[in-house]
């Protein structure tokens, strides 16, 4: 970068950085940021895939006990042939 680049980057910055309605777009990202990171750290997605796979697999023994093929249960459930055989 040239000398006059970087004064004109650093006169844009200053000017951002004085705008309020930028200063506030800039802390919604952090904290969204923030909150998605706590999100992760906690888990919580994998604990709702392991959620939604524990009620697939409820629904399917409830079709397996009304006696309805596994090729149904499989397309209901989005569980394999493999997975609905080993319930």
């Amino acid at each position: 970068m040239s000398n006059k680049q970087v004064k004109k980057a650093k006169q844009v910055l200053e000017e951002i950085s004085q705008d309020e309605r930028e200063i506030y777009l800039a802390e919604l990202r952090e904290k969204y940021i923030k909150k998605q990171k706590a999100i992760e750290g906690a888990g919580y997605d994998k604990g709702l895939a392991a959620g939604i796979q524990q009620e697939k697999i409820q629904i399917a023994k409830k079709l397996l006990s009304q006696k309805i093929d596994l090729e149904t249960i499989s397309e209901v459930t989005g569980l394999t042939l493999e997975e609905l055989k080993k319930l």
